[in-house]
């Protein structure tokens, strides 16, 4: 963020990756189930896609820039593990639609980013110059709503096995605390864990 260093095309934090940065830690010190969603959704699947297809551009410092990238990429991704294993987190189809809707939301900000910087914030202006899955897919405009129900219809089906409600699937958490005057079991509905 050093003045020799800014160039709005690239500096803005308006790709998914760089929210997923805040959503994160949002979700990991609140425990609040809409930021948990967020990082549930977008960090398994868009911060995977980062991870799997690296689009890298090196402006000042290689190495530097490389660990940058790598670190917070690797981070998300292993949070987003975390709080389906760590903390039972469960998705609902509640959850699913807010993940969707703000993905929505985000793409027309980073869309108007784009407008605005000349950038190519999400990969909504044009597609990126290194290797990623939206080769197969046709030419800009025409993969951005391919994307769209690509993006829904494989959220669904990580929310349907979650959302069905049977045996340990179940959105609800249970622990127990062992003090030296008894112990004591809480159940939760509402958060992820205690």
């Amino acid at each position: 963020m050093l003045p020799e260093n800014w160039n709005p095309g690239e500096s803005l934090p308006l790709h998914y990756s760089d929210a997923l940065r805040l959503i994160a830690a949002l979700a990991l010190i609140t425990r609040r189930r809409l930021w948990l969603a967020l990082l549930f959704f977008w960090g398994l699947t868009l911060n995977l896609q980062a991870v799997v297809t690296p689009s890298l551009n090196y402006y000042v410092s290689a190495p530097a820039e490389f660990v940058d990238y790598w670190s917070f990429h690797l981070l998300v991704q292993l949070a987003a593990i975390v709080i389906v294993w760590g903390y039972g987190y469960r998705p609902t189809w509640r959850e699913y639609w807010w993940a969707f809707g703000s993905a929505v939301v985000w793409a027309v900000v980073a869309g108007v980013g784009n407008v605005v910087s000349g950038g190519n914030y999400g990969f909504l202006a044009h597609k990126p110059a290194t290797a990623s899955a939206l080769n197969v897919m046709p030419e800009w405009p025409w993969y951005v709503p391919i994307v769209l129900l690509l993006v829904g219809g494989v959220w669904a089906l990580m929310t349907w096995p979650f959302a069905r409600g049977r045996g340990k699937l179940r959105n609800t958490w249970e622990t127990t605390y062992v003090t030296p005057d008894t112990p004591r079991t809480i159940r939760c509905n509402d958060r992820a864990a205690p």
